[in-house]
């Protein structure tokens, strides 16, 4: 669960957008400098 503090989404639609955008972003971040520093520590995320 996240909010964007930049701006609301209009309708549900542009919420959902926002949402995969969000995600998309998140996953590409964590198979880069995020998984590189997860993999010093034992826990998963």
């Amino acid at each position: 669960y996240f909010v964007l503090k930049s701006s609301y989404p209009e309708n549900h639609k542009e919420l959902e957008q926002n949402i995969k955008e969000h995600l998309k972003w998140r996953n590409s971040n964590r198979h880069n400098s995020l998984l590189k520093i997860l993999q010093k520590k034992t826990y998963v995320i």
